[in-house]
C-alpha cells in the first residue's frame, strides 16, 4: 500500500532541501534521473509517479531558486514548463 507524503508549502520544501539526509537523497535521485539517456519521465517512473516528479521539479525551483538542478530536470523532461496544478498551489500559499 502506498503511503501519501506531501509537501504543503515552499517553506517545507526549503526545510526538506536543507535537511542533511532528505536533501542529499533528493539531490542524488535527481542527478540519477538526469543521467538517464534517451528516455522520458513516464518511462522512468510510470503512471502517477511521473506526475509527482513533474510537480516536484516545479515546486523545488520556486522554493530553492539558487539550485539549478531542478530546472535542469524540468528542462530535460518537461520542456522547461512548470506543472500548472503545482503553480496554482504555490500561488494560493
Amino acid at each position: 500500500m502506498a503511503i501519501k507524503h506531501k509537501i504543503v508549502s515552499r517553506q517545507e520544501a526549503q526545510t526538506y532541501w536543507q535537511h542533511s539526509t532528505l536533501g542529499a537523497r533528493l539531490n542524488e535521485c535527481v542527478v540519477l534521473v538526469l543521467a538517464a539517456k534517451g528516455t522520458t519521465a513516464y518511462q522512468i517512473f510510470g503512471t502517477s509517479d511521473d506526475l509527482k516528479f513533474r510537480s516536484s521539479m516545479t515546486l523545488f525551483p520556486h522554493a530553492v531558486p539558487d539550485e539549478p538542478l531542478f530546472r535542469r530536470a524540468q528542462a530535460k523532461y518537461f520542456d522547461g514548463r512548470d506543472d500548472p496544478r503545482t503553480m496554482e498551489f504555490l500561488l494560493r500559499r
